[in-house]
């Protein structure tokens, strides 16, 4: 299920790379997203797209409940050096 989430996850404009956690207890699933944005996107744009990921996995794991988790990281523009 982890990969899943993850293909799918960077399949999202904006994102660069995701990383994802799954931690199942009886009833309930704990998904951890760790989306690492591409420089100048901000997470408003990608929140939507990565929101509609969720839903699917909801869909797979029908009895259990899914309680999702999303971190953003991103790396800014490296200033240019100069001497």
């Amino acid at each position: 299920m982890e990969d899943v989430l993850v293909r799918r996850a960077v399949t999202v404009v904006g994102i660069a790379r995701c990383r994802a956690r799954v931690v199942g207890r009886r009833q309930r699933l704990r998904v951890r997203l760790h989306v690492r944005l591409q420089p100048d996107v901000t997470r408003a744009v990608v929140l939507p797209a990565l929101t509609a990921v969720v839903p699917r996995a909801e869909a797979a794991t029908a009895p259990r409940t899914v309680h999702t988790r999303v971190r953003f990281s991103h790396r800014p523009h490296r200033v240019p050096h100069v001497r």
